[in-house]
């Protein structure tokens, strides 16, 4: 959630590497699978696990943006790639020589779902919502930490002087189409930030967070190409075309139809079947990648994301260091990715994923496992556990599902056999395993990310101390530092060293380890068309459209 941003030839590298990877690996062989049951005009696929919400402002869940993007826009949107910026509601926007002020012109005509005009009073009323304390956004730092009074009013929100505070906030109504937006000091990756659901517009009639309006679609008021019409808990969400969007006429499909499935089975029958034209990212087994490379509707490629573990460093022993990074050293992740789950994964001990244009790591290549072991016991004794008998049962948490299972048991293994800690396995369902995990209710989590952005900065902010993603409860002064200070910087190779020196830091605390750099591998009807596999794993299916006849 992600102006002057990348360099126009960051942004190229970043497509090469985009149409590199997106090709399937070998010749296109043909599938065996049943037409879809869906007419041209409708789509259907598996999004893996039912939203914990759809308030754009709340969301945080990779699965609950890809249904909230399609109904909630802001000032700037997406291209059909995911890659490069275009207008949203702003027809156009501008930004001042100093790289502080942005000023969008709003569209002529622009509409809610229902009918009514979108003002810009309405616009800054939105920006303003996303600083409630109520909605307790987790991404509401996107917000305190790079506009103009931003923090001032979140802390004044129940005070008596809120109005005075709020009439001072960087977000101002310059005309009745007109808003500007000031920052505390250049962002050079802002635009990418305003494209995200994080700074979605959402009408007035839903800014209680815990209104029925949001559980309710026949209450929906929203301003994007499609509008919730049916929301069955953990069967369906449909999504009807919005006749009120300003770009109607170029939406192909009148319907979505999405699915909450989690068991991986289940949805390579469906699509089999022709229940489902996509199988959405990473929703089939991983073991049957090898059978699948060269089908004509399988898709893999590298994606802006990691797989992690993430340490709760308020528990003991998990407070130390020198605990985290033994813990880490010990992983042997070449064997998850290639033995375990066999998915295309790409191994990993870091954070930040590689197909970022133009980063230089300063993290050194991994040391043999034998070195490593040797090292980590060697930091366990300076902790205190030379035996490790005293050290105590550790417990890794994980919301349910098959892959993480597995990987879960691979690493209880490691940690048991090469350290001898004792570890315990415990699983979730998704909803209740995402508040334990915000509440801090754990030992070691899993965790995901999918970059907002192509900074390195879209990972490194969540590990700031006071960013609300930041669930190891980690803190360092001078990481926070150097992530502020080079959000600043519109030099791109000269940001880029900055954020270098952080990621060490990191990597050297281990609030968290990488264990392996999402690919993302799915089954898509080849009759469906606009649909571009993109390093961030997101996609506005307004853009999409079936054609023709399917094959069987």
């Amino acid at each position: 959630m992600k102006t002057s941003v990348c360099s126009l030839i960051s942004v190229a590298l970043f497509a090469f590497v985009l149409s590199a990877c997106s090709k399937p690996e070998s010749g296109g062989s043909m599938a065996t699978y049943k037409p879809s049951q869906f007419a041209n005009d409708e789509f259907a696929f598996n999004n893996g696990a039912e939203p914990e919400s759809l308030d754009p402002h709340r969301i945080t869940a990779h699965d609950a943006a890809i249904t909230s993007m399609q109904m909630f826009e802001g000032l700037l949107t997406r291209e059909m790639d995911y890659l490069k910026i275009k207008p949203g509601l702003a027809e156009s926007w501008s930004i001042s020589s100093d790289g502080k002020v942005y000023k969008f012109v709003l569209r002529d005509g622009v509409k809610w779902s229902n009918g009514e005009a979108i003002t810009a009073d309405q616009i800054r009323s939105s920006f303003v919502r996303g600083l409630s304390p109520e909605v307790a956004s987790q991404y509401m730092y996107w917000y305190t930490d790079y506009i103009v009074g931003a923090k001032a009013l979140n802390e004044a929100w129940n005070k008596p002087n809120r109005k005075e505070v709020e009439a001072k906030y960087g977000v101002r109504v310059t005309s009745p189409k007109t808003i500007e937006i000031e920052l505390i000091k250049p962002v050079g990756y802002f635009k990418y930030m305003l494209s995200q659901p994080t700074f979605a517009i959402v009408h007035p009639s839903m800014y209680d967070p815990s209104s029925k309006a949001w559980t309710d679609p026949s209450k929906y008021i929203v301003n994007s190409a499609y509008k919730i019409t049916e929301w069955s808990v953990n069967q369906r969400i449909t999504l009807e075309k919005n006749l009120q969007f300003y770009d109607v006429a170029n939406v192909k499909l009148n319907k979505i139809f999405i699915y909450p499935i989690r068991d991986e089975s289940t949805v390579m029958n469906m699509y089999s079947t022709g229940k489902l034209d996509w199988t959405g990212d990473n929703h089939i087994a991983s073991h049957m990648v090898p059978s699948l490379r060269g089908r004509d509707d399988f898709h893999i490629m590298p994606i802006l994301g990691t797989y992690m573990y993430e340490f709760n460093t308020k528990r003991k022993p998990l407070d130390d260091s020198r605990v985290r990074r033994a813990l880490s050293l010990v992983v042997d992740r070449e064997h998850i990715t290639e033995k375990v789950l066999r998915g295309g994964q790409v191994p990993t001990d870091r954070i930040i994923p590689p197909v970022i244009p133009n980063f230089a790591s300063l993290i050194p290549a991994q040391a043999s496992m034998d070195d490593r072991v040797a090292e980590a016991k060697k930091l366990l004794a300076e902790a205190g556990y030379s035996d490790v008998s005293k050290f105590p049962s550790i417990t890794i948490r994980y919301n349910t599902n098959e892959g993480h299972n597995k990987v879960a048991q691979s690493i209880q293994q490691m940690w048991k056999t090469k350290l001898g800690v004792d570890v315990k396995l415990e699983n979730m369902e998704w909803k209740v395993f995402l508040k334990e995990q915000q509440a801090g209710n754990f030992d070691v989590s899993r965790k995901g990310w999918i970059g907002d952005y192509p900074d390195p900065a879209t990972f490194l902010e969540i590990f700031q101390s006071t960013s609300e993603n930041n669930d190891s409860f980690w803190k360092n002064a001078e990481y926070d530092r150097l992530v502020t200070e080079a959000a600043g910087i519109q030099d791109e190779e000269e940001r880029f060293a900055e954020e270098a020196k952080a990621e060490k830091i990191m990597y050297d605390e281990t609030p968290a380890f990488g264990i392996y750099h999402y690919s993302y591998f799915s089954l898509m009807k080849p009759n469906v068309k606009g649909y571009i596999p993109n390093v961030h794993g997101h996609y506005l299916y307004r853009y999409f459209s079936k054609e023709g006849d399917q094959k069987s």
